[in-house]
């Protein structure tokens, strides 16, 4: 199973080589009863998904939230949350973001409390009991990694600016910095074209036998005549052969 921070266990060697066994090796001692966890992001040969393949994009590939540590990508401001037994941490993997990071994060707080209330309003009695709960938990480690980012953002700035107290006990702020977060601006765009994984998942000795487009992603399955092998695909993602 995925799992990033102190309880990743093992690595294993490329499996995009060409190789005929792919081989996984514990990184330290593993207890009797421990779990195995590997990482679907954070491994040596991974490639670009150490920067760009978070939370988001693993429960939109994977269809889980992942555990903590969690990576939150976007565009305006990257960060990691983990908790631990002093409690949570933020781990700001660009830098201390700018005001246009943290007027995206404010409106992205307000965009999750306006689904807050519509998840606590409706009964939602067409979602299918599964996928709600994955809703409901994927809108509360989204609610808190933004909360704690945001926190830890002002927080920041307000030690730097503590810091550089004169004699007076006065400190000057860039007048830039607390800009009116409410002021309306671009809408977020939440549809951002991802790449196509379509082509890549591509099997020639493959038939697709049928695509139902459900409410919230398509489903398709292939075959394979020679050997009976049957896939399931989720938005173009390959999840099983067998």
């Amino acid at each position: 199973n995925h799992q990033n921070g102190p309880l990743l266990n093992t690595e294993s060697n490329s499996i995009d080589e060409d190789v005929e066994v792919v081989k996984i090796r514990t990184t330290r001692d593993v207890a009797a009863g421990e779990e195995i966890y590997a990482t679907y992001n954070m491994c040596k040969d991974c490639g670009n998904r150490l920067t760009t393949y978070g939370t988001p994009e693993i429960l939109r590939d994977y269809g889980f939230v992942e555990q903590y540590a969690q990576r939150w990508i976007f565009d305006a401001v990257s960060f990691e949350v983990d908790k631990g037994s002093g409690g949570y941490s933020i781990k700001w993997l660009d830098g201390i973001p700018d005001f246009e990071g943290v007027r995206f994060l404010f409106k992205t707080q307000e965009a999750l409390q306006e689904v807050a209330v519509d998840l606590a309003s409706t009964s939602h009695t067409t979602v299918p009991k599964k996928e709600l709960t994955t809703i409901l938990e994927y809108h509360k480690a989204m609610t808190t990694a933004v909360s704690l980012a945001l926190r830890a953002a002002f927080k920041e700035e307000e030690e730097k600016c503590s810091a550089s107290e004169g004699a007076a006990g006065t400190c000057a702020v860039s007048s830039t910095r607390y800009q009116n977060l409410t002021e309306d601006s671009d809408e977020l765009s939440h549809h951002s074209t991802v790449c196509d994984n379509e082509d890549f998942y591509y099997f020639e000795e493959y038939d697709w036998i049928e695509e139902v487009q459900s409410a919230y992603q398509l489903i398709k399955f292939a075959h394979n005549p020679t050997n009976n092998d049957m896939c399931l695909q989720l938005e173009y993602i390959v999840q099983r052969c067998g």
